[in-house]
């Protein structure tokens, strides 16, 4: 499962288009929920791989797959002129998890300002800085 940080505020996008064309794929593409989180995280909050890898918590070669597999749909959708719908994939949605840099763990916050098991007050929000 990849962790994402909230569901998007929308559905997708609806192509315009000028004039219709015979015969080729109208078929809406559709991009995952993680796909779209590895877009937000890298080309809208300009994330480093490794940091939105580890706000996903998935590896930095998953986190690439999931990234240029995000990145070939929306170039289908608008180089065809498909309309584009968000929904579906391998994620859970996390509350703003936190990292314990002495134990290693993770918690949501809606658990604890401190680290659950160890007690110590060293985290970090999850993805953010170096994990």
């Amino acid at each position: 499962m990849r962790r994402i940080s909230q569901l998007p505020g929308h559905h997708g996008f609806r192509a315009i288009r000028t004039h219709r064309t015979k015969g080729g794929d109208t078929s809406p593409v559709t991009l995952h929920l993680e796909e779209y989180e590895a877009i937000k995280l890298m080309d809208y909050e300009l994330m480093t791989q490794q940091d939105a890898a580890g706000y996903m918590d998935v590896s930095r070669p998953t986190l690439t797959r999931i990234y240029e597999s995000a990145r070939r749909k929306m170039a289908l959708a608008l180089i065809e002129g498909r309309s584009l719908n968000i929904s579906g994939g391998e994620y859970e949605l996390g509350q703003t998890w936190k990292k314990c840099h002495d134990c290693g763990a993770e918690f949501s916050t809606e658990i604890s300002e401190v680290c659950p098991w160890c007690g110590s007050d060293n985290v970090k929000i999850s993805g953010e800085g170096t994990l």
